[in-house]
Parts: C-alpha cells; sequence; structure tokens
C-alpha cells in the first residue's frame, strides 16, 4: 500500500469521525521508525489531537510538521485556522499567509479565515480587498448562506472603516439575497442609526424583531435609541417578557437586563434600573478571568520608568509636515465622544474614533509579553524604538487622515501611555476628558461594553478602584509633562460651553469654526454608546446624575477620589 493511499484511508477516517479506527492504524505506523518523522502522518495526528481537545499538542505537533518540512502547506492552514479559533489574530494571519503563499490555489476556507483574522485583528482595508477577492472568485463554488455571510462581513468591515454608505450598499446586497436574514437586518439598522437615521433604523429594529422576537442583541440595540417614557412601552414589555422567560442563557439574561436598565433610567426609576443592572453587571463580571493587582503593577512600571526618563535623553524633535494627532483620552463616558465631535466638526479636523494605532505600534516597536519584558526592551537602544513607534503610529494615522492636518485618536485607555505619547510624537495635541468620578463610574455601570477589555467595568469595587488609578496616572503625567496635557473637565462644558471651545481648539492650534458649537449637527458616523447623545445639544440632565443611585450602589460611590 502506498503512502499516499494511507493518507488518504487515515483521513477519509477522520472525516468520518472513526476515531477509534484511526487511533489504532496511526499507532501502528508510529512504531515504524521511519515514520515517526513523517510530516503528512503528523499532520493527520495533530488533526486526531485536535479532534479530541487536546489543542496544545495539536499545536505542537502541527509546529513539528512544519520543522520537518517547511515547504508542505497543510499545518499552515491548521495552525491558522486553529489560532483564528483562539482569537490571537496574529499568529492566525501569519500561518494563513505563509499558507496561501505555499498554495496558489488560494482556496476558498484560507482566503475566507485571513479576511476574518484581518478583519478581528483591526486590518479593516486588508480585510475588505480579500473579502471582495473571495467573493468574485468563489462566487460559483459558494452556497447563498455563505455570499450572505461573505456580504455581511464586508459590510461591517466597511462600518468599522468609517464608510458606512458602502457598508449600507454591501447590506443590502446581502438582503437581495436572503431578505430575513436576521444578522443582516441587525447590522443595517445599526448602520442606520450611526448616520443618526433614526426612524429608518426603528423601522429595521421592529421589522427585524418580528422575525426574531427573541433575540436578546436587537432588543439591546434597538434600546439605545429609544427613550422610554413609561412601563406600558411595547419594546419595554416585550423585554422584560423576554428576561422572565426560561428561554435565555445567563448571558443573554444579562446582556438584556441592560436594556431594561437603561429603560428604567430614561423614566428616572433609579431603583428598578439599580434591580436590572446590579444583577447584570455582576454576571457579566463572571465571563473574565482578571486580576485587579495587574492594573496596579502596570502603573508602577509607568511611574518607575517615565519618573526616571527626564534625565536620560530628550523627547524627540518635533516632526513637521505629517498628520498630526490629537489624543482625546481620559476614563470611558467622561465625555471623550463629545471632545471628539466637537474637534471633528472643525474642517481642519478628521475624527479617527476609537483606534488600536498606539497600542498597536506599541507592541511592534517595543515588543513584549510582560510588564517585565516592556521595561527592559524599552530601557534598550530607547530613541530608535521610540522613532520607530512613531513612524508605525504615524503611517497608520495618515491612511485614514482624508487628506486632513489632525486626526483624532479617541481611545480613552490611552490615557496610560501618555509617557510615551510626549517622547514619541511631541508635536500631538492632548485632550485629558475628566468628569465626576461618580457620574463617570455610574455611567459605564450602565453600559454593556463590547471590548473583553474592561472587566473592573462590571464590579463595582473594582470600577471605583480602577478610576482611582486612572486619577494616579493623570496626576502623575501633569507632574512630569505640565501644559502638554489639556484638561477639559465635562462640567465646565456643560456650564460655559462656548469659552471651553474655544480654549480647547487655542490648545490645538486651530482658528474658530462657529461648526465647533454646533457639533450636533455634525453627521459623521458615531459607533460608541455614545451614539444618540453627540447628536444633542449641551444638556445638564447627566450633571450628578449619581445621586439618585446612591441609596442602590454606595459600595460604587464612596470611595471615589475625583481628579
Amino acid at each position: 500500500m502506498t503512502e499516499d493511499i494511507i493518507i488518504n484511508k487515515l483521513f477519509d477516517q477522520l472525516q468520518k469521525y472513526h476515531l477509534k479506527d484511526f487511533e489504532i492504524e496511526i499507532n501502528k505506523l508510529f512504531k515504524i521508525k521511519k515514520n515517526q518523522n513523517n510530516f503528512k502522518l503528523l499532520n493527520l495526528y495533530a488533526l486526531f489531537l485536535e479532534t479530541k481537545k487536546e489543542y496544545n499538542k495539536a499545536i505542537s505537533v502541527f509546529v513539528k510538521c512544519i520543522e520537518l518540512n517547511s515547504k508542505y502547506p497543510p499545518p499552515y492552514f491548521n495552525l491558522g485556522r486553529l489560532y483564528l479559533h483562539f482569537k490571537i489574530y496574529k499568529s492566525a494571519i501569519n500561518f494563513l499567509e505563509k499558507y496561501l503563499e505555499l498554495n496558489q490555489e488560494g482556496l476558498f476556507d484560507a482566503e475566507y479565515f485571513l479576511a476574518r483574522a484581518y478583519y478581528f485583528n483591526y486590518e479593516y482595508q486588508k480585510s475588505i480587498n480579500l473579502l471582495k477577492k473571495v467573493f468574485s472568485k468563489h462566487n460559483k463554488d459558494i452556497s447563498k448562506s455563505q455570499k450572505v455571510e461573505i456580504l455581511n462581513l464586508t459590510g461591517s468591515a466597511y462600518t468599522l472603516n468609517k464608510d458606512i454608505e458602502n457598508a449600507i450598499n454591501y447590506y443590502n446586497e446581502a438582503l437581495n439575497l436572503d431578505n430575513t436574514n436576521v444578522i443582516t437586518l441587525g447590522n443595517l439598522a445599526n448602520a442606520l442609526r450611526s448616520q443618526d437615521k433614526k426612524a429608518e433604523a426603528l423601522e429595521v429594529f421592529k421589522k427585524t424583531l418580528k422575525l426574531d422576537p427573541k433575540n436578546v442583541h436587537l432588543h439591546k440595540d434597538l434600546s439605545v435609541i429609544i427613550k422610554y417614557k413609561g412601563k406600558d412601552d411595547k419594546n419595554l414589555k416585550e423585554m422584560l417578557e423576554l428576561y422572565n422567560s426560561n428561554d435565555l442563557s445567563n448571558k443573554d439574561k444579562a446582556d438584556l437586563g441592560f436594556a431594561i436598565g437603561k429603560a428604567f433610567d430614561d423614566m428616572g426609576s433609579s431603583k428598578e434600573a439599580s434591580d436590572y443592572l446590579i444583577p447584570s453587571n455582576n454576571e457579566r463580571r463572571l465571563q473574565f478571568k482578571y486580576d485587579f493587582e495587574n492594573e496596579i503593577k502596570e502603573f508602577q512600571v509607568h511611574s518607575k520608568l517615565f519618573s526616571s526618563l527626564e534625565n536620560k535623553f530628550s523627547k524627540l524633535k518635533n516632526q513637521n509636515n505629517v498628520t498630526r494627532p490629537i489624543f482625546i483620552l481620559g476614563m470611558p463616558r467622561s465625555g471623550t465622544t463629545l471632545a471628539e465631535q466637537i474637534l471633528s466638526s472643525h474642517s481642519e479636523v478628521e475624527a479617527g474614533d476609537e483606534i488600536f494605532f498606539l497600542a498597536d505600534s506599541v507592541q511592534k516597536s517595543i515588543p513584549h509579553k510582560s510588564l517585565e519584558d516592556f521595561s527592559k526592551n524599552f530601557l534598550s537602544h530607547t530613541e530608535e524604538k521610540l522613532k520607530t513607534l512613531a513612524n508605525i503610529y504615524l503611517s497608520e494615522l495618515d491612511v485614514i487622515s482624508k487628506g486632513k492636518p489632525n486626526v483624532t485618536d479617541k481611545m480613552p485607555l490611552n490615557f496610560k501611555l501618555i509617557g510615551l505619547i510626549y517622547h514619541s510624537l511631541p508635536h500631538a495635541k492632548i485632550i485629558h476628558c475628566a468628569r465626576d468620578g461618580r457620574d463617570t463610574c455610574l455611567s459605564i455601570y450602565k453600559n454593556n461594553f463590547s471590548t473583553e477589555k474592561m472587566a473592573w467595568a462590571y464590579d463595582q469595587k473594582e470600577l471605583s478602584s480602577f478610576f482611582n488609578l486612572y486619577v494616579d496616572y493623570m496626576k502623575l503625567w501633569k507632574k512630569l509633562y505640565g501644559n502638554f496635557i489639556f484638561d477639559l473637565h465635562y462640567e465646565t462644558v456643560i456650564n460655559d460651553t462656548e469659552n471651553q471651545v474655544r480654549k480647547l481648539l487655542n490648545f490645538c492650534d486651530l482658528k474658530f469654526e462657529d461648526s465647533c458649537l454646533n457639533f450636533y449637527k455634525n453627521k459623521r458616523a458615531v459607533q460608541t454608546v455614545s451614539t444618540m447623545q453627540v447628536r444633542q445639544p449641551i444638556y445638564s440632565s447627566s450633571v450628578k446624575a449619581w445621586e439618585s443611585y446612591d441609596p442602590y450602589m454606595p459600595g460604587l460611590f464612596k470611595n471615589i477620589n475625583n481628579y
């Protein structure tokens, strides 16, 4: 029996899930010494380990296959597929790109998996380009449901790439193939919502909920654009009925609880809102493995590193004729979206939204797997690494600038990285959004965030402790860098809007434009949880909102130290 026949027989057993037969056969083969380093047999054996959910062993064997024959494509595909499954996207991209380099035929699965890896790694334009190629190349060979899936993902990539019009075109193309696809309809509704097309979004949401009335995600997204006025609201009644049924997982019940909490908050019913928000936050927190002590260690590393850095070398010289970043940072829900809406209403500013460029640039220029690695690597050839960081970051920023000289970067938690910004991007502007910690923490606690990097947001003690740690960061940076940072206080903006807007523009070296006062008329797509608030003129109802919740959430407010 030839090797190819043996391989095909074993592969057939795996496909048919005849695992016992496969195990007996392959163990017999591995008893023969020459087979022990047969990369084709080892690739099949790794697939067998994967079916048994022995993933680490499977990965080790796939890697061994590559070591034995670096030109053999299958293990690259299998590693890429596994890393994509486990959300290790950069590794998935590396292996899938190598697979397609070796296998010029470009199988549908490999190309589609790579497009998905690009998407989840925030490389939206790469994802869009590959998805278009996949759709065109494999159009005759894939099913209608696969076509809809590809069009949906393309639309989502366009949405996140801030091209809502193209996103809507792709969602509509998907609906032409299947006009009852709930995922497509939900995506279309959210795209319309981000454009402030509230009536159209409502119509699509309601149509979709008729198709899938128990879809928690649809109820949650719809709740964002409804201003609930009473307990007789039709959507609220539907949510309460679903919440009290036995049809939901704990996770879905928690997700729905945030939406119900929002409804009661709209009505000014803090007690009833708390009755849903507290258990929903508790359940959400259970979904994370997280140790707050790591946050403290990270602050200590930054404090020690940058406090001792001042005398070692000066920051890089100002970069001329390059796109200038305007960092808008601080705690989430502190007014960062409002600040970006004001600034992006200016003719010389493009809104970058919540982009991951800085964190990615730090990882690429100062590779590290731990805090210890970061400190060690940073202190070796520091100026060279800071230049690399700046070049990587600015090249990414330039892509989304649309030819404007200034681009906002509204990633709130970049406040941790102000030391790196100061030393690598001296022409940057930093807008620190400060707000009463009690209102900030309440607003965070009322929201269910899509990111997996905010586990502290769902526990009252951890949330207040994180806020206090943020205050420690900002006191450190202000002590070190002073006027490099502009403090924009939310409450002051509410009470003295025009003066604060003028001061903000002056700090950013921008001439005053009336459009910055009329920021709520700015029609850019807003995709954060503040999407509806920034469509309104300045309002003060969110100031001291925490007071009505104090009787029900005392653990959240009592230890907060304001900036």
